[in-house]
């Protein structure tokens, strides 16, 4: 959460402050230990024992600042942010606070101040120049990849680049309910989630290739910080290619997020969607759309190291579209210089037909290894809310043993991008 890095940073300045206060009473229950078996807890994600320790060491310390800096981290975790607000303010009312924290207390104030609030509304834009140099080879883009078969490729079409506009266009909403059900003695928060994103990919030259993608989202979530988060999200696709209609998806992908120690996190996630197509070529590929994925991550310091399997079903209502797959990935992620941030990811995919292709009348196995890579740097904004240019590269290689399905495709993207 945005706040937290603010308590952090409230917490370091005034380390040195308290210290001394921390070292006094020495004994078998000492301030100090107190104050170290508190933060442990924390750690672990135990936070109700972490708050009960930091109101001991504060109740015969009351003037221990920082203590209170880090029990005001506690409540702020648990979701508690009336008793969050409350211990921040005590600390920011002490005439002997120090400057430099004062100032990141208001900061985080108004921060938690805003995330209480019920409903809260966030926007996001993106404009920028595409690059492709195989505009026939299935529309995808790095806004919206049209991956698991969505799209088909056209085996009579010649491999033509061509330059583009990107755009993207989103906006949510998120209500946060007072119900605060928890588990397993672990205090938790409902939210209902929505969002509306509008993608468009207009090419220079190739129209017929153009892609547009609107998708509509909402559903609820339910977290229980910091070890468990679950979410149930409703949502709706629909894809134009070229000047025509060409899929609607109608879908949900429940998720299930379990933190670990060491800044590690397990996730395990399906995807069930009804797909149908809209063009009289397309007939038959209407299908119901099943995958399953887990994936593994874990921050270290600026980095975020992810890898990850699915796998994933297609039955179509005629037969020849049917198919299994399955795919692999590992990503690599980080921050640098306070204002930048970068990834590459890499992505191994198999997908195994049922039936013979009717065309060239032999079985059919399709292989598609993808590298994404891509940089950013905020020029505007907060952390929380940037305004970023941004270049990437997304790298396609499909191999079939029906020949005429492979192919290589190469997209540059430079954009800005903001959130508001």
């Amino acid at each position: 959460m945005p706040g937290r890095k603010c308590l952090r940073r409230a917490a370091c300045a005034l380390a040195v402050f308290a210290s001394c206060a921390l070292g006094q009473d020495r004994g078998s229950d000492s301030p100090q230990e107190i104050f170290e078996r508190a933060m442990e807890e924390r750690s672990r994600g135990d936070l109700h024992e972490a708050i009960r320790s930091f109101q001991t060491l504060l109740s015969r310390n009351p003037a221990l600042s920082r203590a209170r800096v880090e029990l005001a981290v506690a409540y702020y975790h648990a979701l508690d942010h009336r008793a969050a607000l409350e211990q921040a303010r005590l600390v920011l009312a002490d005439p002997a606070t120090p400057p430099e924290v004062r100032a990141n207390l208001e900061g985080l104030i108004a921060q938690i101040e805003a995330e209480a609030e019920p409903h809260r509304f966030g926007g996001n834009a993106t404009i920028g120049w595409l690059y492709d140099t195989n505009v026939s080879a299935g529309p995808s883009s790095p806004s919206y990849e049209a991956g698991g078969g969505v799209i088909v490729v056209d085996p009579n079409a010649a491999k033509r680049s061509d330059s583009g506009l990107l755009v993207t266009l989103g906006g949510s909403h998120r209500w946060l309910s007072p119900m605060r059900p928890g588990i397993g003695g672990r205090d938790g928060a409902l939210l209902w989630q929505s969002q509306a994103l509008f993608n468009r990919v207009s090419y220079l030259h190739e129209s017929d290739y153009d892609l547009q993608v609107i998708t509509l989202s909402t559903g609820p979530a339910w977290i229980s910080p910091p070890r468990l988060r679950a979410a149930l999200p409703l949502q709706f696709d629909r894809l134009d290619l070229g000047y025509a209609h060409y899929l609607d998806i109608l879908g949900t992908s429940p998720s299930v997020v379990l933190g670990g120690p060491a800044g590690t996190e397990l996730q395990l996630d399906a995807l069930l969607q009804q797909r149908a197509y809209r063009r009289d070529s397309e007939r038959g590929r209407d299908s119901r759309y099943r995958s399953v994925g887990l994936q593994a991550g874990r921050v270290i310091t600026n980095l975020t190291v992810q890898a990850g399997l699915r796998h994933n079903r297609d039955d179509a209502d005629d037969a020849r579209w049917d198919y299994r797959g399955r795919e692999w990935f590992a990503l690599l992620a980080g921050t640098f210089a306070g204002r930048g941030s970068a990834h590459l990811r890499y992505t191994r995919m198999r997908f195994d037909y049922d039936e013979p292709d009717p065309v060239a009348a032999t079985g059919r196995t399709d292989r598609e290894t993808r590298w994404s890579v891509g940089a950013a740097w905020r020029i505007a904004g907060t952390v929380q809310a940037p305004w970023s240019l941004n270049i990437g590269l997304l790298d396609i290689n499909h191999d079939s043993t029906v020949g005429f399905y492979g192919f290589d495709r190469q997209q540059w993207s430079f954009t800005l991008s903001g959130m508001f």
